[in-house]
């Protein structure tokens, strides 16, 4: 038998609580929405609404490239144009409805944490406690991008799963949710990794610490399996996108280059998450000592949250979801409840709701009113109008940068699409120049740019004047517009 442990021992006040778990998972929902609300419109979000936009406009997915003066017409493999969809007909809308569109997301993912945790045997009051826990502890990574979307996505795999499990089916409810989640973001490849595990690991795990609390048949995962594997080839590039989501992935230039894909650092939030995750795995271990019984699907999450925890800096909150996972399903704090809630505490919510609000920023009611404009993700508005009234061509901005000229209608030598960039051979080179590992002179000689925006005072802007680069403007913001001799 289990050992009883000191949380299960003291939760009973949590599952006599009644409402009170409902009311911790609105807050956690508001404190989500006002992170997303607090997030600024930067160069991710206006790359996403200059090509949802365009998809809007041509009635189609983009499949080539319509927007660098470098490679035009090459084919491209668009990855994300579900998501690039909602965001361009949200900011037709205005402010309110753009940001809403990313906020509905943020608000449902601790939901879907504490449904989870309760398909696993969790208690209320635990499971509206990590779910809020997991809002707090993922506000980095909550705002305008289709993430947000893919950790929803996420949740919902591990929650069909545990269903399964438990003998109430709907497994195969994964092939509808893996051929959207493939329309809007490449992570849709954690389904069939989180099924091969389970495939893997669940059956032959039957001794030692190990407790298997039963699951679904071989067959039954394998077909799951296989349908998650090829319901992604559903769009409109075929296999393309599996093929360009894993060269991504396993783009050691990727992960040198761009700081989000390389491994966490302690030096920002994201690394004191990395450090969170493996503490708050040993802590929960403890917590059901002398005699810890690690359940079987408990023990497929742990492995994919280590995998996920070292591969990057942008898949801990991926991590995150799956260690709490792992916690529910192998400690499983009590008894399932129903999920009611009184109007006395609905009221309660709200004023908590309202509180929280109060604290934060608003957009603005226009989206260019809410562009960032400092800091090192600061839109160059200044520079832009430059470029503009000179009807400067062939531009080069920083890879930060670029999405804002993209926003301006300014063709670009490289942005955002570090996949596309990649395959064409520019986005290395290109990067070697901004870190000063490449001589900035003759690499845009070579390309024939007409003009550089960069940042004043750093190495490629001293380099080219020295050159004999003339400053086109050298606009507010510690930008210089250059033009070659």
């Amino acid at each position: 038998m289990r050992a009883k442990n000191w949380l299960s021992a003291t939760s009973t006040w949590w599952q006599k609580g009644g409402d009170l778990p409902k009311v911790v998972l609105l807050l956690a929902a508001a404190l989500g929405v006002r992170f997303v609300l607090a997030s600024p419109f930067w160069g991710d979000p206006m790359y996403d609404t200059v090509l949802g936009n365009w998809i809007l406009a041509h009635g189609h997915v983009p499949l080539r490239d319509h927007w660098s003066w470098t490679f035009p017409g090459a084919r491209w493999i668009d990855q994300e144009w579900g998501w690039q969809a909602i965001l361009g007909a949200a900011s037709a809308l205005g402010a309110y409805p753009f940001y809403a569109a990313g906020a509905v997301f943020v608000a449902l993912l601790p939901f879907l944490i504490y449904l989870l945790a309760r398909e696993l045997g969790s208690a209320g009051g635990p499971s509206a406690l990590l779910s809020f826990l997991a809002t707090v502890l993922m506000s980095p990574f909550l705002n305008l991008r289709p993430q947000v979307f893919s950790y929803d996505a996420l949740t919902v795999l591990l929650w069909l799963v545990a269903r399964e499990r438990n003998g109430k089916g709907g497994l195969y409810w994964v092939l509808p949710l893996t051929l959207l989640w493939a329309q809007v973001h490449g992570s849709f490849v954690l389904a069939p990794l989180f099924l091969a595990l389970a495939l893997v690991l669940i059956r032959p795990w039957k001794l030692g610490l190990v407790e298997n609390r039963g699951f679904p048949a071989v067959r039954r995962l394998a077909v799951a399996l296989g349908g998650a594997s090829l319901a992604p080839l559903v769009n409109p590039n075929g296999f393309g996108l599996w093929s360009d989501v894993l060269s991504m992935s396993g783009s050691s230039t990727v992960h040198r280059y761009i700081s989000e894909w390389g491994p966490p650092s302690l030096g920002n939030p994201a690394g004191e998450l990395w450090w969170f995750i493996p503490v708050l795995g040993v802590v929960g271990v403890l917590l059901v000592a002398p005699q810890p019984r690690i359940d079987a699907y408990g023990l497929v999450l742990a492995a994919g949250c280590v995998w996920e925890a070292f591969a990057s800096e942008r898949m801990l909150p991926y991590a995150l979801i799956t260690v709490f996972g792992f916690l529910l399903g192998s400690l499983a704090w009590g008894e399932t409840k129903r999920f009611t809630l009184s109007w006395l505490n609905a009221l309660l919510a709200l004023g908590l709701i309202l509180a929280v609000y109060l604290l934060g920023p608003y957009p603005s009611p226009t989206l260019a009113g809410s562009v960032r404009t400092g800091g090192r993700y600061g839109m160059p508005k200044q520079a832009i109008g430059c470029v503009l009234a000179r009807h400067l061509r062939r531009v080069a901005f920083p890879y930060d940068l670029a999405a804002y000229a993209m926003w301006a209608g300014i063709p670009t030598m490289i942005d955002t699409r570090a996949d596309f960039f990649l395959r064409e051979g520019l986005f290395l080179p290109f990067s070697q120049v901004e870190e000063g590992k490449k001589a900035p002179v003759p690499f845009f000689r070579r390309w024939r740019v007409g003009a550089v925006v960069w940042r004043q005072n750093t190495t490629v802007a001293r380099e080219l004047e020295a050159a004999g680069w003339r400053p086109a403007c050298r606009p507010a913001g510690g930008m210089v517009v250059l033009t070659p001799s």
